[in-house]
């Protein structure tokens, strides 16, 4: 397997990429070394990057990035093979960057040092050593991995990279994480309850602390480890959860107190794609705060105190059934006339005599759940299936229409199977109606804030893909398909010069303008001498002298200076441009 790891001290200063070049290229270290976009020695090398990142004005912050391409002696590669995968790795990892691979032999295992210049030969801008370039690096070595035949890690995109203590240690076969994997697949084929599993670890020299997280400490070792950490790290069926459902028992109350619902699942559910609004809707629902036990739609008009941990399962919901039936939905109801102080916006309140013939009951603002991370997805239901509902462990906000005696229920798109789960619904079937109810409601807001503006909105016709641009651009608008498959969209009119930027960005490559080539023209020169090793040439000349020069086919940048033209030009076209200079003048 190829393992891919960031050398823990960042390369800042010129001294440290001089240092960091002369360990990887030791000789009594290396089978060989490849350089990519740069040649020479090590000095030449460091003149190339740095010219590189003058050129660009990106000679601060990190200047290089050093990277640790590791393999286990099980593969049996050979160091020709580990060089060929790292040159290709590098090419295919960063792109348009100037590079250095070596392969080292040091070891009892094969590995690859790669030196990547932060700045970009063509656009200038830096490298960043992210999560996001982690991941994309992560994907290509895997498929290098299969191509030369070297195993691939058995782990999802979404766990922590293992550190690189560890994976030295693994390599060695002296990773007690290593170990106590293995002990934890042993104890859940052969424990059956929570007093056997912790005997079993400590009879492997483990000490162990079961409350809310198992937490597991190697005697001998400086630091314990919590199992739901090592599993981001090797898996998510050394979880918890996991563990305790191979082993046949659980200790999570949510599980008991639940008949048909997978409570469990959300708290310990893989990482992947999910973001810090699902992160903290998981979180207020394990603990004992206002989200998870206060029912606004409850507390706020009855001033009841409704816990669902109060009531046994078989009841919980026909309670949550009488009482809606009985207080909002029943068909004897008379609307009715009260004078009160209402909540207009978070500043301001009036007094007016209203009909109510709407009910929000929610969980969360609305406003504040909409505008959260991620998906809406809405789902409109009878209003006497809204028990069903509140009993769930997520964020929701359902307005109930009195008079059709409906409710339409918004949550976050990740929650959308468990809301039909709950209800009885194809999740497939739901989605049309989701999009129409949430477009919908997009509508009314925009027309809600064109009229607090004293404005009107918008509209456009784009095809499905410009509309989908539109989206991935967080545009805020409202779509409306038409019969010959395009959209009629809807949008505030400070927007507008936005969406059509967005739209053609074509049209403004067609209209640069001559200051605007030239500086294009310039930085690319500049780019190019920086990879040769070199300065660019300037010669300052007549504007009549200037016509001659672009006839000449010669590439050149020009900026006027008093009453002559700067040009700026290659080394290589020096010649040329100065034999043109000294005729035109002779014929002058």
């Amino acid at each position: 397997m190829a393992v891919n790891q960031t050398a823990e001290n960042k390369i800042k200063t010129e001294a440290g990429l001089t240092e960091a070049l002369a360990y990887i290229t030791n000789p009594a270290k290396i089978s060989e070394v490849s350089r990519i976009n740069c040649s020479g020695s090590n000095s030449n090398t460091l003149d190339q990057f740095r010219l590189l990142r003058l050129a660009f004005n990106q000679n601060n912050g990190i200047i290089s990035h050093h990277f640790i391409q590791s393999f286990s002696p099980n593969d049996n590669v050979t160091p020709e093979t580990v060089h060929r995968f790292g040159v290709e790795y590098a090419k295919l990892c960063f792109p348009n960057y100037q590079v250095v691979v070596s392969t080292h032999v040091d070891k009892e295992h094969l590995h690859n040092h790669i030196i990547v210049n932060s700045c970009n030969m063509i656009t200038g801008r830096k490298y960043y050593d992210n999560k996001e370039t982690m991941k994309n690096n992560r994907a290509i070595s895997d498929k290098l991995c299969r191509k030369y035949g070297v195993s691939v890690i058995s782990s999802k995109s979404e766990f922590k990279p293992i550190d690189q203590t560890t994976m030295q240690l693994a390599l060695k076969h002296k990773s007690w994480k290593i170990q106590l994997l293995s002990d934890l697949d042993e104890a859940k084929e052969s424990c059956k309850s929570k007093s056997e599993f912790i005997s079993f670890l400590k009879n492997k020299n483990y000490e162990v602390r079961y409350e809310k997280h198992i937490t597991v400490h190697k005697i001998g070792e400086k630091k314990a480890i919590r199992v739901d950490t090592l599993a981001k790290q090797f898996g998510s069926q050394y979880t918890k959860a996991e563990l305790e459902k191979a082993m046949g028992y659980s200790t999570n109350l949510a599980d008991t107190n639940t008949s048909n619902l997978n409570l469990q699942s959300k708290k310990t559910c893989a990482r992947k794609n999910i973001n810090e609004w699902q992160r903290f809707e998981s979180w207020s629902f394990s603990q004992d705060n206002r989200y998870a036990n206060n029912y606004r739609c409850l507390t706020k008009q009855y001033r009841t105190n409704y816990h669902t941990s109060r009531f046994p399962t078989g009841t919980r919901k026909s309670i949550l059934f009488t009482i809606l039936c009985a207080l909002f939905i029943s068909p004897n109801r008379k609307k009715y006339r009260e004078h009160k102080s209402y909540r207009l916006s978070n500043r301001t309140t009036a007094n007016t005599n209203i009909i109510r013939t709407k009910y929000w009951c929610e969980n969360i603002r609305y406003g504040d759940l909409i505008s959260a991370q991620g998906n809406n997805f809405a789902v409109k239901i009878p209003a006497d299936q809204l028990g069903k509902i509140i009993v769930l462990p997520i964020f929701y906000s359902a307005n109930v229409n009195l008079e059709t005696k409906t409710a339409v229920i918004i949550v976050k798109e990740n929650n959308k199977e468990i809301i039909c789960k709950a209800l009885g619904y194809d999740s497939k079937q739901v989605e049309q109606q989701s999009d129409k109810l949430i477009n919908s409601q997009k509508y009314k807001r925009l027309k809600d804030l064109a009229a607090s503006s004293n404005t009107k909105l918008s509209y456009m016709i784009v095809t499905k893909i410009q509309l989908e641009l539109l989206k991935l651009n967080e545009i805020e608008l409202a779509a409306f398909p038409k019969d010959d498959g395009k959209y009629n969209v809807a949008f505030m009119p400070d927007t507008k010069e936005l969406i059509t930027k967005i739209l053609s960005p074509a049209d403004e490559s067609k209209q640069e303008t001559e200051y605007e080539r030239n500086n294009r023209l310039n930085k690319e020169i500049k780019r190019l001498a920086a990879v040769n090793g070199e300065k660019p040439k300037y010669r300052m000349v007549a504007p009549e002298l200037l016509d001659n020069i672009k006839r000449s086919g010669i590439q050149f940048a020009y900026f006027k200076k008093g009453d002559k033209y700067n040009i700026v030009f290659l080394r290589k076209n020096e010649t040329e441009i100065d034999q043109l200079l000294k005729q035109l003048r002779k014929e002058k």
